[in-house]
C-alpha cells in the first residue's frame, strides 16, 4: 500500500497520509503552500538539522542544505544523523539521504561546501525547477561566513531567520524571536550587529537568540539564571533585574544554584510587584515551586546596577542591606525570602 502511494505521482503529494498531523494544523492551503516552499538551510550542525527535519517531516517540498564538514563522535549528543554508521560522512549528505527516506517525493539538495563571498552565488542560486529561495534559515557558527549570508540574503530580498549562540546554555524559556536590532544579552548576536551595521544593514533580518547568561571564567549558564530567566517582551525596554534569594540560598552556594533565578524587569513592574505582594502573578510564578520549602516572602530591595558591581556572579550575602520599602528606581532587585 505504502509503495503504491509513493509510486502515483497523480497525486498531490502534500495529500499523502504521511502529511495528515500538518494539515490538522496548517489546513489544505498551507499544507500545499509548505509544499511549494524552497527553502535554503546554511549549516548542518545542531541548529541546521532539527530545523531542517522539522521542515521536511511537516512537509517541505523543496530543500537545500549547505554544510562542508563531516561527522565526529562528538557530536553525537546534539547533531541530528550523527550515529556511529556515519561518522567520517559529510553531513549534508546523509541528510541527505534521510530526507529522501522520509519524503520520497521531495526535491532535495546537498552541497559540501564552505560558505563565504565567494560562494554565495552557489548558496542562493534557484532550484531546479527554475525557482529563488522562498526563506533562507542561517544556521552558521563562525562570524564571517554568517555575516556574508545575511548581507546576500538581505541584498536579495529574501526572507532569513538567522539563528545566535547557542552553546552551554541549557534554559529554553529564555529564549527569544525578533529583528536583529532587538537582540540583546547575546555576545554573538551583538558582534553580528556590529558588522552588519557597518555595512548598512540595521534591521530587517529575523533572528532566534537567548537572553541567558554563560560565566566566561566556567563556560557554564551563570548560576543566577537556573530557575527561570525571562525578559519583557520584543522591543520593550527595562530598567534591571530581579533576583530571587531563598532563607536557604544565604546559607549555601549550592542551593544558590537551585533557588536563584534571574529576571528583567521593567521600574513599574517592580513596584508592581511589591504594590501586590507575592499574589502578584510574576512572584507568584517564581515562589510557587519553593514553597514546599519553606520559603516566606519578606519584600523587595534594591542593589547597584550591573555596571557598578562588576561582572554577575555569585552575591555578596554578608553585607546584605536591609529591604527597603518605597520607590525601587532603576538598578537590579532583589526579591527576598
Amino acid at each position: 500500500m505504502q509503495n503504491e502511494i509513493e509510486e502515483n505521482t497523480t497525486v498531490a503529494p502534500w495529500t499523502d497520509e504521511r502529511f495528515l498531523r500538518s494539515r490538522i494544523v496548517l489546513g489544505s492551503e498551507g499544507l500545499e503552500r509548505l509544499w511549494g516552499a524552497h527553502v535554503v538551510v546554511v549549516g548542518y550542525g545542531a541548529v541546521g538539522s532539527a530545523a531542517a527535519e522539522a521542515l521536511v517531516r511537516s512537509g517541505l517540498g523543496h530543500i537545500r542544505i549547505i554544510d562542508a564538514d563531516v561527522y565526529d563522535v562528538t557530536n553525537t549528543n546534539r547533531q541530528l544523523g550523527c550515529e556511529c554508521s556515519t561518522i567520517g560522512k559529510p553531513k549534508v549528505e546523509v541528510g541527505l539521504a534521510h530526507f529522501k527516506a522520509l519524503s520520497p517525493q521531495i526535491d532535495a539538495e546537498a552541497i559540501v561546501s564552505f560558505v563565504g563571498a565567494a560562494t554565495m552565488d552557489l548558496v542562493l542560486r534557484p532550484f531546479a525547477d527554475g525557482s529563488a529561495p522562498t526563506l533562507v534559515v542561517d544556521a552558521i557558527d563562525t562570524l564571517d561566513a554568517k555575516v556574508a549570508l545575511l548581507q546576500a540574503a538581505y541584498e536579495a530580498g529574501l526572507a532569513v531567520y538567522s539563528s545566535m549562540g547557542a552553546a552551554r546554555k541549557t534554559h529554553p524559556e529564555a529564549i527569544r524571536f525578533g529583528d536583529i536590532s532587538k537582540t540583546e544579552v547575546c555576545p554573538l548576536a551583538r558582534e553580528v550587529r556590529k558588522r552588519l551595521k557597518k555595512i548598512g544593514i540595521s534591521k530587517g533580518i529575523s533572528c532566534v537568540y537567548s537572553i541567558e547568561t554563560v560565566d566566561s571564567s566556567t563556560h557554564r549558564a551563570n548560576p543566577l539564571s537556573r530557575g527561570g530567566c525571562q525578559a519583557p517582551a520584543i522591543g520593550q525596554s527595562h530598567d534591571g533585574d530581579c533576583v530571587v534569594w531563598t532563607t536557604a540560598s544565604r546559607r549555601s552556594h549550592r542551593q544558590i544554584d537551585l533557588q536563584s533565578c534571574r529576571i528583567n524587569t521593567t521600574r513599574r513592574e517592580a513596584n508592581a510587584m511589591q504594590r501586590g505582594n507575592e499574589h502578584h502573578p510574576r512572584l507568584s510564578h517564581l515562589l510557587s515551586p519553593l514553597k514546599h520549602h519553606g520559603v516566606e516572602y519578606r519584600g523587595l530591595r534594591r542593589v547597584a546596577p550591573p555596571h557598578r558591581r562588576g561582572e554577575l556572579g555569585r552575591p555578596n550575602h554578608s553585607n546584605s542591606p536591609t529591604p527597603q520599602r518605597g520607590d525601587l528606581g532603576r538598578g537590579e532587585t532583589n526579591i527576598i525570602q
